[in-house]
């Protein structure tokens, strides 16, 4: 174990200890498309919830892989049919932005 790594981790007094890298290790393998279909058919914390990760990684794993999201509000809609019309999956660029 590396020493950043030794003091990145907290220790209980019962000896177990919180591993801030553990919620990335438990997240689920998941496609581009799969990922699209999630995040527009429930809102961001249920769907971060659903793959294993909170709302900002989620948000941010989408931007990178290019996957348009849900305007704010979106899911306020009581009627499906007022909603504003779903932003189709993108081909994913070959070159990739940092």
């Amino acid at each position: 174990m590396r020493v950043y790594e030794r003091a990145a981790r907290r220790e209980f007094s019962d000896g177990r200890y919180f591993d801030p890298d553990a919620r990335v290790r438990a997240v689920a393998k998941i496609t581009r498309e799969q990922l699209h279909n999630l995040i527009w058919s429930k809102p961001m914390a249920p769907a971060a919830t659903e793959v294993g990760m909170t709302e900002t990684p989620l948000r941010q794993l989408c931007y990178e892989c290019c996957i348009p999201t849900p305007p704010r509000g979106y899911f306020n809609f009581q009627d499906p049919v007022d909603r504003p019309p779903r932003t189709p999956l993108p081909a994913f660029p070959k070159r990739r932005l940092k």
